[in-house]
């Protein structure tokens, strides 16, 4: 079972991904966050092995993200899900340790994949 946490500003898209994710029997959500320091304050207690999160939050940004994560669960793998093509937020976050980053119009299926492939690695 691949534990998911979502990490998005916007309550629709946590609310599509939590429905996308509870088509998939591997999977289970362990976590919702609003913001950057709700998903550093969750992670403990949520023990996701995947997070999804949005590049852009109210209170920080993927890469301050993912470091604090990283930070707390070195073993935590995070995809970058944004509508944002920023190369230079991108690249600082994947210089953070995320591990990939999908536009928040890829398919479900990219996703999916994406989530399964980030598990396995």
């Amino acid at each position: 079972m691949i534990r998911v946490m979502i990490v998005d500003d916007h309550d629709g898209v946590r609310s599509g991904l939590a429905i996308l994710l509870g088509a998939h029997p591997d999977m289970t959500l362990v976590g919702e966050a609003a913001s950057s320091a709700e998903a550093i304050a969750l992670i403990v207690s949520a023990q996701p092995d995947v997070i999804i999160m949005d590049l852009y939050m109210p209170d920080g940004d993927g890469a301050s993200t993912t470091l604090a994560v990283k930070a707390l669960d070195p073993a935590v793998t995070v995809i970058i899900l944004s509508n944002s093509m920023n190369g230079e937020h991108l690249n600082a976050a994947i210089k953070a340790g995320a591990s990939t980053y999908l536009p928040k119009y890829a398919s479900s299926d990219q996703l999916i994949r994406a989530i399964r492939e980030a598990n396995a690695a």
